[in-house]
């Protein structure tokens, strides 16, 4: 077989296990979830004083967390414990709980998987917005700029119009279509940006888009003059402590970074990026984004309130899904037994970094489905367990869907704070559902796209494979 046609197998088979897995996901429904908080989404909290605690300083590149005892920064060790188990048997490979930057708990399985580079998925959408949120405070670029200013030669004039904002807001109006949008052996995702139809007004909806953030990569890197992994790694990973060579981000073929998925990075370094968040874009007392692009992350649209820039927002009262399945509107909080202060980065199969500001802790969490950069998994990535394991939970907490797996975690989580009692919505009350648009995995014609072409093999398709293993090696070998 050809590299050619085996592009195009491959495409094909992972277009197809995709629909597989939406036809089969059951997401929450939309009747309302009990939420203790007047304001909106997510259980109350107050803020906790840090100064009556054990505080961490966060580690240089090449340093490990320091670690503390659960009673030294007011948490409750048995619960701890309970939750970590809780993960543990609902198939995680990594659950991290970290207090006023302290490293307090871990899953059984964290000495495994820990240093394995992870597929973050969706998590590399607000890794990306860091990296932009940096070329703002550079003032190398501006959320108001429009994508025609750095590409004023390509498309029409209403795809040269949408901002910066609309992309990062995911409200560009651009097609939404699962296939189209997930297909990474498209070998230009800029001129794929400006093929796709308008079909909305953009700034007027919201639909959770991929490409959209591709795009979004390609304008930080046309503003800042410079390949957007090196300046990745010179303005964030090297301000938090993330050496080169312990990641792997795939490009497409033409040479664009992917902002929407394929960054791959290790477990016990996704507390880094969570600090940076939780400090206010500060890491060791150096400012990497501003204060304020922290919190324009975590604030919600109009449009939709429970996502900001490229961030799920749990004080949001009701939110518009990823459409998994299906596009709906959920009248419930994201996480009814969460912190309403919390936010969150939402990647494919659990991964997760879980940020709660008033309380001083962060989890990080990533799945043994679809876990490493290799062919060949060994377990089934798309399913990641045994269907009968558990008839409930266990692919709700692998698929990574805001339903009873993750209501029950943080139910469990919040019983461990000591310092405060943290109010408990109840049990999760939701029915199941089973919906599935299909207009959102078939009808749009790709043989339109003139990208699509096969035989553009411009920048060498799967080349990336060739620096897996040096990036494992710098992995297992770094702290």
């Amino acid at each position: 077989m050809t590299t050619q046609r085996s592009h195009l197998v491959r495409c094909s088979l992972f277009t197809s296990v995709a629909l597989v897995a939406a036809l089969t996901a059951i997401g929450g429904a939309s009747a309302s979830t009990k939420s203790l908080s007047p304001e909106g989404g997510g259980v109350p909290t107050t803020k906790t004083d840090p100064s009556h605690f054990k505080n961490c300083q966060e580690p240089p590149a090449d340093s490990l967390w320091e670690t503390a005892k659960a009673d030294e920064v007011g948490l409750d060790a048995k619960v701890l414990q309970e939750a970590a188990d809780y993960y543990t048997h609902h198939l995680q490979a990594t659950m991290r709980v970290y207090r006023f930057g302290c490293l307090v708990q871990t899953s059984a399985l964290d000495p495994i998987h820990e240093r394995l580079l992870s597929h973050m998925y969706s998590t590399t959408k607000p890794i990306s917005t860091l990296v932009l949120g940096h070329a703002v405070m550079d003032g190398k670029i501006s959320v108001d700029d429009t994508v025609g200013k750095y590409f004023p030669n390509m498309g029409d004039e209403a795809h040269r119009a949408i901002t910066v904002k609309q992309l990062l807001q995911h409200t560009s109006g651009i097609l939404k279509n699962w296939p189209t949008d997930i297909n990474t052996e498209i070998p230009d995702n800029v001129k794929h940006f400006f093929n796709l139809p308008i079909v909305h007004p953009p700034g007027t909806w919201y639909e959770y888009s991929q490409i959209s953030v591709n795009m979004m990569n390609a304008v930080t890197e046309k503003a800042v003059g410079q390949d957007f992994q090196t300046y990745a790694q010179r303005v964030l990973f090297d301000k938090v402590g993330i050496l080169p060579g312990t990641w792997v981000w795939k490009k497409d073929r033409t040479g664009h970074t992917y902002g929407f998925s394929e960054l791959y990075m290790r477990p016990i370094d996704m507390m880094r990026i969570g600090q940076l968040i939780m400090n206010g874009g500060v890491y060791r007392g150096e400012r990497v984004v501003t204060e304020s692009w922290i919190k324009d992350m975590g604030t919600g649209t109009a449009q939709n309130p429970g996502f900001g820039y490229n961030t799920w927002v749990n004080a949001a009262p009701w939110y518009w899904t990823i459409a998994i399945n299906n596009r709906q509107k959920r009248d419930r909080p994201l996480i009814a037994s969460a912190p309403h202060d919390m936010t969150y980065t939402w990647g494919w199969r659990g991964r997760h970094i879980f940020t709660m500001p008033n309380l001083g802790l962060t989890v990080t969490t990533t799945p043994l489905a679809l876990m490493v950069p290799l062919p060949g998994q060994i377990f089934d990535g798309y399913n990641g367990h045994d269907p009968d394991y558990d008839h409930v939970d266990a692919h709700q907490i692998a698929q990574g869907e805001q339903r009873e797996g993750y209501h029950d975690f943080f139910r469990i989580l919040m019983r461990a704070v000591k310092d405060q009692t943290v109010g408990d919505p109840g049990p999760w009350d939701q029915p199941d559902d089973t919906t599935f648009d299909s207009s959102m995995f078939v009808g749009h014609n790709q043989t339109t796209l003139d990208e699509a072409d096969p035989t553009n093999t411009e920048y060498g398709g799967w080349s990336w494979f060739a620096g897996v293993p040096g990036a494992y090696a710098k992995a297992f070998a770094t702290k």
